[in-house]
């Protein structure tokens, strides 16, 4: 049971960001339609290199993950059937969690909506290169969460 549990926490986060990207990737394909400038392509690189790093690697392979993982593993120990049923956002620490874990949580989502709202305004193949950029972090995430989280699994359980 503790690794079902563990195993929906971890699954439900990867289908949330699983389906950002399915969202985003006709916006990157359209975007990559057309013949990028020099100024564009240098701007792609820059940018991916920067998702990796500070998205992909500092924030969720560093942070993220390692929550997401610790929660799913207090989920079994602690959690009601509530907090089981709505485990992935239990593990993003949306709720019961610190004051201050959920205060984050929460601005991390505006921020992310707001992030999304003004990236829909901006023309290709600029959004392309942004939507690429953050399938590549969200790509990142997903593989962290799944090496993590089953490393997780075989050394616990």
């Amino acid at each position: 049971m503790r690794k079902l549990i563990i195993i929906y926490s971890i699954g439900g986060v990867i289908l949330i960001f699983s389906s950002a990207i399915f969202r985003l990737y006709p916006h990157v394909r359209e975007g990559f339609s057309n013949e990028l400038t020099l100024l564009q392509w240098i701007v792609l690189i820059a940018y991916l290199i920067i998702m990796i790093i500070a998205k992909g690697y500092f924030a969720l392979h560093n942070s993220f993950v390692p929550r997401v993982i610790n929660r799913a593993e207090l989920l079994y120990e602690k959690g009601s059937l509530i907090d089981r049923l709505f485990a992935p956002f239990f593990c993003m620490g949306f709720f019961k969690a610190s004051g201050k874990r959920i205060i984050i949580s929460y601005a991390m989502l505006l921020l992310i909506i707001t992030f999304i709202v003004s990236a829909s305004k901006i023309s290709q193949p600029w959004r392309g290169i942004i939507d690429l950029g953050v399938i590549v972090g969200l790509s990142m995430g997903i593989l962290s969460l799944l090496l993590l989280g089953f490393s997780s699994l075989k050394k616990k359980y």
